[in-house]
């Protein structure tokens, strides 16, 4: 690509080759100086940070388990939701489905509910129906013991081992 441009530089202005290529380096660094302040400037300019982690329950990890952070102080932005995979992993995502959220205090709710009865084809599951699977004091925004602190480059390293047995 870099020489692709040049080119063009070099027809459009006039130069002839010898003089173009002197040039060269000068506008590689150039093309490159203005590709790092875009992306730098696109990746940062929503104000969000990467995180991850996992979550086990009495050691086994958590599959389809809604992961949730909500803000301490709600002037730091939405907070983030995830939802962990068969291994317990989870990446978070804003509530406008972007990767990632503001760095900031959550406290952290995991909640994972199944129905009571089986579901059969043709029935809908109904929230009435459904009986949460993780404890209330990490599944309950109002009892939730988990906190998080995100800093400014985020974390993908968030471990959430829980106990005990659900509510």
């Amino acid at each position: 690509m870099t020489r692709h441009v040049t080119r063009l530089a070099e027809s459009a202005d006039g130069h002839d080759r010898a003089r173009g290529r002197s040039r060269q380096p000068l506008a590689t660094a150039s093309i490159v100086a203005c590709c790092a302040v875009i992306t730098v400037g696109c990746g940062s300019s929503d104000g969000l940070v990467p995180v991850a982690g996992v979550v086990q329950l009495d050691g086994a990890p958590l599959d389809r388990t809604a992961v949730t952070f909500l803000p301490t102080n709600p002037a730091a932005g939405p907070g983030g939701m995830a939802i962990t995979d068969a291994s317990g992993r989870f990446v978070v995502h804003s509530p406008q489905g972007k990767r990632g959220m503001a760095a900031g205090t959550y406290k952290v709710t995991v909640s994972r509910r199944e129905p009571k009865t089986p579901v059969t084809e043709g029935s809908a599951v109904i929230d009435s129906d459904l009986v949460e699977q993780v404890p209330a004091k990490y599944s309950d925004p109002e009892k939730t013991e988990l906190t998080a602190t995100i800093g400014a480059q985020g974390d993908d390293g968030l471990q959430f081992e829980l106990s005990g047995e659900p509510r």
